[in-house]
C-alpha cells in the first residue's frame, strides 16, 4: 500500500499525540473532519494503524526502570492487579 503525503502526516501526528481529536487533526493537515476521519478510518482498516496504546511510567506501576529486566514476577503481579480491577468495574 502507497501512502500518501497526508496519510504520512496523519500517522505523525498521530505517533506524537493519539489522543488528538479528529477535529485538531484536520486542522493540523489543512483537511475537513469527514474526510480526515475517513483517513484515519481507511488507515485502521488497512491495518496501517493497529491500535492506540498508553505509555505508562514503569516505576509508578511498580515495574523497575528500563534495563534492569522485567522479571515475571513483576509482570504477573501487573496483570493480577489490572485484571482485579477491571473485574470489579
Amino acid at each position: 500500500m502507497a501512502l500518501s503525503l497526508t496519510d504520512m502526516k496523519i500517522l505523525k501526528i498521530l505517533q506524537d499525540d493519539a489522543r488528538v481529536t479528529n477535529q485538531e487533526l484536520a486542522e493540523k493537515i489543512s483537511l475537513s473532519a469527514s474526510p480526515c476521519w475517513r483517513k484515519v478510518r481507511k488507515l485502521e482498516e488497512d491495518e496501517v494503524i493497529q491500535g492506540y496504546r498508553a505509555v505508562l511510567d514503569r516505576k509508578k506501576i511498580g515495574f523497575p526502570a528500563a534495563g534492569c529486566g522485567i522479571g515475571s514476577r513483576f509482570l504477573c503481579r501487573f496483570r493480577h492487579v489490572c485484571g482485579a480491577q477491571t473485574a470489579g468495574n
